[in-house]
């Protein structure tokens, strides 16, 4: 199947718990799923995750752009998050990105990706299946897109600061 990967502090705000149900509730063979990282929330999402066969778990992740290479798409479904590193280093990676809409996320996906509400897993399970319906010629011009994105994503970032730090003046 697909490979979706998710990756980051297994904490609450993360969102996984809301991930792993979705690819739970979605028919077997559907999608596989990789979750990078470690935190107090480790044992439970490997609970919540069961004896799923499409469900694994990486521990913490060292190489980020073989992780990256590896698979069709990335999750970010955090409930809340100020910048989203992980939604950037996908963009650069130019792989589709399906993300939660909330701040430091919505505005870095455009054209390139899916927004969801966040701790919706009937929609991020609907998302999913979505992404993976559109076949990988629409899918790889989403990463193409993606990339290109991510080539000025640092210094957008940096001015939209300066900007918003000039009105406070």
């Amino acid at each position: 199947p697909p490979l979706l990967v998710a990756y980051g502090r297994l904490t609450p705000q993360k969102g996984f718990a809301t991930l792993i149900e979705a690819v739970r509730s979605l028919p077997e063979g559907t999608v596989a799923l990789k979750i990078g990282g470690e935190g107090p929330l480790e044992a439970d999402l490997k609970a919540l995750a069961g004896a799923h066969p499409h469900i694994s778990f990486l521990g913490r992740v060292d190489d980020v752009p073989a992780l990256l290479a590896c698979c069709d798409a990335v999750v970010v479904p955090s409930l809340w998050e100020p910048w989203g590193n992980v939604c950037l280093e996908a963009r650069a990676a130019g792989r589709p990105v399906i993300v939660s809409d909330v701040d430091g996320l919505g505005e870095q996906v455009q054209d390139y990706g899916l927004l969801v509400p966040p701790g919706n897993s009937k929609a991020l399970a609907e998302t999913i299946r979505r992404l993976f319906a559109l076949g990988w010629d629409i899918r790889r011009e989403l990463g193409q897109r993606a990339r290109a994105s991510a080539t000025h994503a640092w210094g957008t970032y940096l001015a939209d600061w300066r900007k918003l730090l000039q009105e406070f003046q």
